[in-house]
């Protein structure tokens, strides 16, 4: 206050003169906060102790070329099969699959271990092949293990890796975030036709092709995905939706 006045203070006595006193404004004697104002406070320190707490810490992550045992504490509690675990530069892989399927292709070298057991079935029939929706259930485990891992819990997986991924990132010449490589995935996903009509193939040679243009013009992730059936991808799409929303909302 005192150098607020020095501050506006006229600077000659006839100035001085014309300027109304202000008399200090008496005020009345402090009183003790009332128990429902302190409780009230009180209150309110212990929620946001509580929602502090709720908060994880963020975890001391390793170098990325010593991470595969953070990526397996981190994964403890998901039931993956444990020869995909054994794998080794187990980020690094997760990095080249993540740029790939943001371009719609797949790393065929990296996902080799996922591959069905069982052959790919078709119907033959009159001088037509349909794909034999049998098939899809081959897919179906997949479904059923990614859906064990809460999307709450994947996303925030990513959120602490991502770091790493981004050094992975860095090794491949990407420099993309990784938001937006998840984010252009999924837009791929989102868009997957989901057929339930018989689908029909062709076979010009070894390989079996989609017989509608429009299917086989798709991307090559979008085929491997559509062999999956309607009904997985429909799961599919429902996961990587939430999964999204999620990791969107904890990077934001």
């Amino acid at each position: 206050v005192i150098i607020l006045g020095i501050q506006f203070w006229p600077d000659n006595d006839e100035d001085a003169q014309v300027q109304p006193r202000l008399e200090p404004e008496v005020s009345s004697p402090a009183t003790n906060p009332t128990p429902q104002f302190v409780a009230e406070a009180e209150s309110r320190v212990q929620t946001d102790e509580a929602s502090a707490a709720d908060v994880p810490p963020a975890p001391v992550l390793p170098p990325l070329s010593e991470s595969d045992a953070w990526v397996r504490e981190a994964l403890a509690q998901w039931p993956l099969p444990q020869e995909w675990l054994a794998r080794e530069e187990l980020i690094a892989r997760l990095s080249v699959v993540l740029q790939n399927a943001a371009q719609g292709r797949i790393p065929r070298r990296q996902l080799s271990f996922l591959a069905p057991s069982e052959g790919f079935p078709v119907n033959k029939g009159d001088g037509v092949i349909f794909l034999d929706p049998a098939g899809y259930a081959r897919y179906t485990p997949y479904l059923d293990l990614l859906e064990k891992l809460p999307p709450a819990r994947a996303a925030q997986i990513l959120t602490q890796m991502e770091p790493l991924l981004m050094e992975a990132f860095a090794l491949l010449g990407e420099r993309t975030p990784l938001q937006s490589v998840l984010q252009a995935s999924a837009r791929q996903i989102q868009a997957l036709p989901e057929i339930d009509a018989p689908v029909m193939l062709v076979q010009p040679n070894v390989m079996y092709l989609y017989a509608d243009p429009a299917l086989e013009s798709r991307s090559e992730l979008d085929k491997q995905l559509l062999r999956m059936g309607p009904d997985n991808v429909r799961r599919l799409k429902a996961y990587v939706a939430e999964f999204m929303a999620l990791f969107s909302a904890q990077t934001n």
